[in-house]
């Protein structure tokens, strides 16, 4: 009776359509949207179990293909040629890029039930996909390197390796600028470049190229804001406008990045007015705000707030608040957890990583994460996909800035030297972002 109501056991309906990667007889696989990172709108890629809004599930690979060959997908029915399946079993997306697992994970999509030990039948009401948000390559733009500079490092994440990358050189050399992770772009907001600026940048993906976004510019000049995006808008939260004055701001502006607009955003406003906050994207649904400085940093803060995107409301998160006052540390990116690394304590610059869980709202310290050396302003992202972020240079003492990388391994919450994705060139206070 479930399988009559919620399944098709009647008739099969494949589709056929061009392979955006090579692909194997049975592979599970998803079509590509135009906001899905690295990929090619209305192809087939494997499915990963990790979930997000950028795709759609489509169903099982019936022929082999190369890329750019046609490839036939099973949306509906039954799919042969399956072995040792238990008879009955429920069966998931798995952590191996097109296959399946009869262990349920966290956000694993449901692929089918195993009606033989050879056939599924396919998910028919599959609405929440199992395709992750998983950034191919990070950007690393501009800083303060004695002077400011425009300089432009791009991070490859399959290899760890940091290279220059001159044709996303900003137009001005800007520092504690805020960066958004977009869907066809990256965003640089604001900052400073010989003053207190509005203006925005955005580095397309596909050409690498930076170029001025003035419609997308802030509402008013801010520096040192924290971004946060879900791919289909970010926002800029907070930030000093006066450095003179020492004024603060708990203002938010809103980007939408389909057609680079900014407005401003009253109710994701921050709780308090700060800067050198750090933000940190929590999946598809929510960013949290972390720490900060008041009055120019000479008060600084461990609060926490954090943002529900479908709502675009900011709150307090108590629950999420740093263990200890920090402002400007590094953040790595997860789709279930991310972290918060070094920073300034007041006085003091810091090693120390926190571990966010995204479903709980939970903040904890994890020393094995601490990074290498105590670091204040380095550039951070994470992957999006529980697998690995970097945090690189920075100021690991008055006015002394280094270019050294670290990398965190997800799976075992641990920082190791990554010197194979160390920047170019020595600086700190810079723009970072993902594809």
């Amino acid at each position: 009776m479930l399988l009559s109501k919620f399944w098709n056991t009647t008739s099969s309906i494949d589709v056929l359509i061009s392979a955006g990667e090579a692909l194997s007889v049975l592979d599970y696989v998803y079509i590509a949207t135009y906001l899905t990172p690295a990929k090619t709108a209305s192809r087939a890629y494997k499915v990963l179990k990790t979930p997000s809004l950028d795709s759609f599930t489509a169903g099982f690979a019936m022929s082999a293909a190369s890329t750019g060959q046609v490839v036939k997908v099973r949306i509906m029915g039954i799919v042969p040629g399956f072995s040792s399946m238990t008879q009955g079993a429920l069966r998931y997306a798995s952590s191996t890029a097109g296959s399946l697992t009869e262990t349920y994970e966290y956000g694993a999509s449901l692929a089918g039930i195993a009606i033989s030990s050879t056939e599924l039948l396919v998910n028919t009401m599959n609405e929440q996909t199992a395709i992750p948000w998983m950034a191919t390559r990070g950007f690393f733009l501009s800083g303060n390197g004695s002077p400011t500079v425009a300089t432009s490092d791009k991070v490859t994440f399959s290899t760890d390796i940091t290279a220059a990358n001159t044709v996303s050189n900003p137009p001005t050399a800007t520092l504690q600028a805020a960066g958004l992770t977009g869907n066809i772009g990256g965003y640089t907001m604001g900052g400073y470049t010989t003053a207190i600026c509005l203006l925005a940048n955005k580095t397309t993906y596909s050409t690498e190229i930076t170029t001025a976004a003035t419609t997308a510019n802030l509402t008013a000049v801010r520096g040192a804001s924290a971004g946060l995006s879900d791919r289909i808008s970010g926002y800029v939260c907070g930030g000093i406008t006066n450095q003179a004055t020492a004024a603060d701001t708990d203002l938010t502006d809103k980007v939408t990045f389909s057609n680079d607009t900014t407005a401003a955003q009253a109710s994701a406003n921050l709780s308090n007015v700060r800067g050198f906050s750090s933000g940190l994207g929590g999946g598809d649904t929510k960013g949290y705000v972390l720490g900060g400085g008041t009055n120019n940093t000479t008060v600084v803060v461990n609060t926490t707030d954090k943002l529900t995107y479908s709502t675009d409301v900011m709150a307090a998160s108590t629950s999420t608040d740093l263990p200890t006052q920090s402002m400007h540390g590094s953040t790595n990116q997860g789709f279930t957890k991310g972290y918060f690394l070094g920073g300034l304590t007041g006085a003091a610059y810091t090693a120390a990583a926190y571990k966010i869980t995204y479903s709980s709202d939970a903040i904890a310290a994890v020393t094995t994460a601490n990074l290498t050396v105590a670091t204040y302003s380095p550039f951070g992202m994470g992957d999006g996909g529980d697998n690995k972020g970097y945090s690189a240079g920075g100021f690991t003492g008055a006015l002394v800035r280094v270019i050294t990388a670290t990398k965190t391994t997800f799976s075992t919450d641990t920082t190791t030297a990554q010197t194979s994705a160390n920047l170019t060139y020595v600086r700190g206070q810079g723009t970072s972002f993902t594809d």
